[in-house]
């Protein structure tokens, strides 16, 4: 059992040159209606006003950590880095560019925690500036059935996945090849 100090849930975004959209999509997460999370955010070495925006988050709320790369590492890696110091019991993933309604973080922690079979989740989603978004349901999967979604198919929309952190440890994380 996680201590009552630490996060349930912990939310890694990597970031590489995010300022226009980064604003919105961290205020997204840390207007959650399910409180208890991190938000680790990689700066992949960003070369526009991405840290100075981290910054700013990071002084006004404890539940922002920071990591600044000198050099873009890539994404992959830097999810993995995100996962390795993550304290929580889900990973949630979250891109710069994406929004999460009030809910997510709260709807995603209720069905974990009702359906403990259950390895990783994801959802429907709106896509922006498109006609409509595409999504799936319903899928169970092994633990290298999710490794294999989240790496060759990607069933999962990133914005919208949830995983349990053992099985993103027992995975191994992210393929770091893969872009």
């Amino acid at each position: 059992m996680i201590p009552e100090n630490k996060p349930v849930i912990s939310v890694i975004m990597p970031v590489y040159n995010g300022e226009k959209y980064l604003q919105e999509s961290v205020e997204s997460i840390l207007n959650q209606t399910y409180n208890n999370f991190e938000l680790i955010i990689i700066n992949d070495g960003s070369a526009d006003n991405t840290a100075s925006i981290l910054q700013s988050y990071r002084k006004k709320d404890d539940r922002v950590r920071v990591v600044h790369h000198k050099a873009n590492k890539g994404n992959y890696p830097c999810r993995n880095e995100g996962m390795n110091i993550a304290r929580g019991r889900y990973i949630a993933v979250m891109d710069a560019d994406d929004v999460a309604f009030p809910q997510r973080l709260q709807v995603q922690h209720d069905y974990m925690e009702a359906n403990p079979d259950i390895l990783a989740s994801g959802s429907d989603f709106i896509c922006y500036g498109k006609p409509h978004g595409r999504g799936q349901r319903g899928i169970a999967m092994t633990p290298e059935q999710v490794r294999m979604a989240l790496i060759d198919n990607n069933c999962f929309l990133h914005p919208s996945l949830i995983i349990r952190y053992a099985v993103m440890k027992e995975i191994g994380g992210y393929y770091e090849r893969y872009s």
